[in-house]
């Protein structure tokens, strides 16, 4: 979802998606009153949120960009 590097699904609630394949939990999430919002999670090694930043953006693209500057992520390569 979205074509971009940080891969996504989307949740039980409208208009938001969850990476798949970041090393920490990262969310974006379209709010018709802001715009797209992208947030993260800092974890402890016991899993705890330690921290975190939430930013606005005007597209998902842009959003997505900022996240995969802040959280490490796998990226798959596809044999072909």
């Amino acid at each position: 979802m979205f074509n971009m590097l940080m891969k996504f699904k989307a949740t039980k609630f409208a208009g938001m998606f969850e990476a798949t394949n970041s090393s920490e939990p990262c969310f974006v999430e379209f709010v018709p009153t802001i715009g797209w919002v992208a947030t993260f999670d800092k974890l402890n090694a016991k899993g705890n949120v330690v921290g975190g930043e939430e930013e606005y953006f005007k597209t998902a693209k842009d959003a997505i960009k900022w996240l995969e500057t802040k959280v490490s992520f796998t990226v798959e390569m596809e044999k072909v």
